[in-house]
């Protein structure tokens, strides 16, 4: 019996995409920083510093498509940078959506890697 893979369906390229989509989201934020005014050299800088958190979620989310573990850890990290550096004070909302993101693509990760564990203790066994 031939086994059927459907590629939509692995979970790797969901958890993929979902990270993808909050990447794009974050840098989509960046947008802010231009004006009506025309386009300057200083507006382009600021364009590219407001993208960087999204950039290290996509990087993230690249180490993590093969190396679960790797992209746990990065996202570990950037949960920390966001603490750290984005002050969202006790707005419930506000909390969900800087830190919630990349606390929940944590735990996906490492759920994850744990499962490719057991995947490859079961096929040694």
């Amino acid at each position: 019996m031939r086994k059927r893979h459907k590629l939509l369906w692995r979970p790797r390229y969901i958890l993929l995409a979902v990270s993808l989509i909050y990447a794009g989201f974050l840098i989509l934020l960046g947008i802010d920083v231009f004006s009506t005014e025309p386009i300057t050299l200083a507006q382009i800088s600021a364009f590219v510093i407001h993208s960087i958190p999204g950039l290290l979620v996509a990087l993230s989310a690249m180490i993590g498509l093969h190396r679960p573990l790797w992209g746990a850890f990065g996202y570990a990290g950037i949960t920390i940078a966001f603490w750290l550096f984005f002050h969202t004070g006790r707005d419930i909302i506000a909390i969900l959506v800087v830190h919630g993101f990349p606390i929940t693509l944590t735990f996906l990760y490492g759920l994850r890697w744990v499962r490719s564990r057991k995947s490859r203790e079961d096929t040694d066994a």
